[in-house]
Parts: C-alpha cells; sequence; structure tokens
C-alpha cells in the first residue's frame, strides 16, 4: 500500500467517528477488540478472532461499509439502519432471547449476503443452549460456502450443550470429512479444522456419537475427535471397537497409537483382536510398538513374526521387541543374531537387545563375539548394546 493511502485510512476513521458521534452524541466506541487487516485497500475484521457488538436495549449494530474498512459502530434505534443491522436485539441475559428473534437469526442465516450470514451465526453462537430452535439450520450453515459461517455454525453448535452432542456431532464430522476434501495451496479449510478446539464444549458427551462413525464415510474425522478427547474420555468405547469388524478394529488401534503409553490398558484386547484376524499383523506391530513398554505383554505374539518370511515385517517386529523392551523376544532376537541372514536383521537384532536392557543378559556371549567380529557396523551396535545391558 503507498504511503498516501496508509494516511488515508485513519482520517476515514476519523471522519465517520465524527459523523456517528454527531448523530448519536458519543463518540465511537470501541468494541471488544476489533482487529482489522489492512489488505490492499480494504481491511476486514480477522476471521480467526471475530468481534460480536452486542445490541443494547437503546442501540442496534450498524455495520459501516468504506472502501477502507467495516466498522461496527452504534446508533440510537431511533436513527434509519444502514447495512447489516442486527434487527433483533440479544441481550446479555439469553433467557430473554424470545423464538422470534431466534426465527429472524435463522432467516438472516439464510440471507444472500455473506455478511448477514456471519453476523448471524455469530449472534447464534453467543446465545449457547438457548439457540437450540435454531439447531436445523445451524447444521445446514455447515455446508455455507463461506468459511466463517461455517466455523461460526460449528461454535453455535457446539454451545448447545452436551444433551445436544448426539444430534450435533454426526453432522460436524461429516463437515469435516467433506471440508478436508478441499484443501489446497493454503491448507485444510478453517472450519475443518475448528472442531477440534472446540471439543472440550461437549467432552465426554461427543464419545458416543463419534465412536458411533468409526467405520463409516467419516471415519477419518471421528478418528480426529476421538484423538482429541483422548484416552481419559475415550478409550474404554475405543476398546470396545477391537471387538467389532476388522474395519472398526483397526480403526480403533490407530487411535490407541495416536495415544502411545496411556493406551495400555488396550493390550489385552489388541492380542485378541489380532489373533482374531481382526486387525492384521502390522498395524498390530505399530501399535504395539507405539505403546511402548506397556506393551510387554504382547512380546510373545511379536516375537513370533521375528521368523516371517516377509522381510519388512520381520524388520518390523524386531524393532517392535525393542520398542516395547521384551524379555520374552530375547531367545527369538538371539537366534536372528546367531544366523547368517539379513545384514539389517542383524543389527536391529543387536539394536533390539539393547533397548531391551538387563533382562536381555542372556544374550551377553553372542554380542560380545559380534563385538570382536570384523564388521564394524555389527562391532559398533554390539558395544553400544552390551553397554546398556551391562556386560
Amino acid at each position: 500500500m503507498s504511503r498516501a493511502r496508509l494516511w488515508l485510512v485513519p482520517l476515514v476513521a476519523l471522519a465517520l467517528t465524527a459523523s456517528v458521534g454527531a448523530q448519536s452524541g458519543s463518540s465511537l466506541r470501541q468494541i471488544g477488540q476489533l482487529r482489522l487487516a489492512i489488505l490492499g485497500l480494504s481491511a476486514v475484521p480477522d476471521p480467526a478472532s471475530p468481534v460480536v457488538p452486542r445490541n443494547t436495549p437503546s442501540g442496534v449494530r450498524v455495520v459501516v461499509p468504506c472502501s477502507f474498512c467495516l466498522l461496527f459502530v452504534d446508533r440510537p434505534r431511533s436513527s434509519p439502519p444502514s447495512v447489516g443491522v442486527a434487527q433483533a436485539p440479544v441481550r446479555a441475559d439469553h433467557a430473554e432471547v424470545t423464538q422470534g428473534q431466534i426465527a429472524e437469526l435463522v432467516a438472516r442465516l439464510a440471507s444472500k449476503d455473506e455478511r448477514e450470514r456471519q453476523m448471524a451465526a455469530q449472534d447464534l453462537a453467543r446465545l449457547g443452549p438457548a439457540a437450540r430452535p435454531a439447531t436445523d439450520a445451524l447444521i445446514r450453515a455447515l455446508k455455507d460456502e463461506d468459511q466463517h459461517v461455517c466455523l461460526w455454525a460449528v461454535r453455535a453448535l457446539f454451545g448447545l450443550g452436551p444433551e445436544a452432542s448426539s444430534s450435533v456431532v454426526p453432522p460436524i464430522l461429516q463437515m469435516v470429512h467433506d471440508r478436508s476434501g478441499e484443501a489446497g495451496a493454503v491448507g485444510v479449510p478453517i472450519c475443518a479444522n475448528e472442531p477440534f478446539s472446540d471439543l472440550e464444549a461437549l467432552g465426554a458427551a461427543a464419545v458416543a456419537p463419534s465412536i458411533a462413525a468409526m467405520g463409516g464415510p467419516a471415519s477419518d474425522a471421528a478418528y480426529g475427535f476421538l484423538v482429541t478427547l483422548g484416552p481419559s474420555l475415550a478409550l474404554s468405547g475405543v476398546t470396545e471397537l477391537l471387538d467389532h469388524d476388522a474395519r472398526r478394529a483397526e480403526e480403533a488401534a490407530q487411535v490407541l497409537s495416536a495415544w502411545h503409553a496411556d493406551a495400555g490398558p488396550a493390550v489385552p484386547a489388541l492380542r485378541r483382536a489380532y489373533q482374531a484376524g481382526r486387525i492384521a499383523a502390522v498395524p498390530f506391530l505399530s501399535t504395539i510398538a507405539s505403546i511402548g513398554p506397556g506393551a510387554q505383554a504382547a512380546g510373545a505374539d511379536v516375537a513370533e513374526l521375528v521368523a516371517a518370511h516377509e522381510r519388512t515385517l520381520r524388520e518390523h517386529a524386531i524393532e517392535t521387541l525393542g520398542a516395547i523392551r521384551s524379555p520374552a523376544g530375547v531367545p527369538a532376537l538371539m537366534d536372528v543374531l546367531a544366523s547368517e541372514g539379513q545384514h539389517n536383521d542383524i543389527l536391529k537384532a543387536i539394536q533390539a537387545l539393547g533397548q531391551i536392557g538387563p533382562p536381555a543378559r542372556a544374550a551377553i556371549p553372542a554380542l560380545r563375539r559380534r563385538a570382536e567380529g570384523r564388521d564394524p557396523t555389527y562391532a559398533a551396535a554390539a558395544r553400544e548394546a552390551l553397554r546398556r545391558i551391562g556386560g
């Protein structure tokens, strides 16, 4: 922006302030923390932190558009409304909001003017549970072409409270799934990210509908919700999914992987699902490795895969025994150490024994032979393993 244009911005703002002050008898009131982002010759409220002015019994909100900015100002009700007037006053006491006012906000939510729709969605978000009569309209707004209308609709729906979770979480999950597919050069749309930061408004009430969505079209979004809700709220429900069909079981394993050590209590159910064929070997190993030492009970299952014919699976099993520090895996790792198999297999077995530490003392003689051998890679790894084991 040129220096001349930068000087015009405060001048226009001052002129508008004087004009409104002359009509209302007061200077322009600062409303919250209105942020103006100067973009070329225009400025709009920052969508990431918009401020919705609160109407008062004696005045209404007016949006004053100009070539440089949008200014929210207060005007007496006797003044003729300008562009974007909030026709229905939204009071601080939500209990006083009438059905007629809700209906008016719903009507504005369907306006052709995107700024009008944004303001209506913001007003509904501020009402909390009092906005429940607008639930259907807010769900429709999740498909609004304007990202910020969608964002405020999400906040409004979450604000309806835990009692509404069964009706609002499924459409929000579907929206996140649909909008995530719109990702382009600028990344995932903001309204597809926003629900994850607002989930605490529903808390435990969001678990059941998210669990129900697993295995369905919006399971990717449900995965994100469950990971965000965390094991303290969702571990029991996710663990139960391991006893369902293969698709739900593997999706549950992915959630457990994201919780790492906190998913330890689910290990017995993970083993059952693997042994029953509901979880394939690779996702089973990935989940067990992610949990770490808390998954040592699965050591025997993992050790059996050390002898797999497929190289990638075999290496993954060896690494997993190290990750969970499984004493049960020491014999299988010693077999690899004594073989003349794949170079990577032997190297990974030496490293895994070092990770297991003192419980792998039975492997000390074999490790010493490798430490004194001609292969410098094996020798260095074996010396480090011996140091960690204490031999």
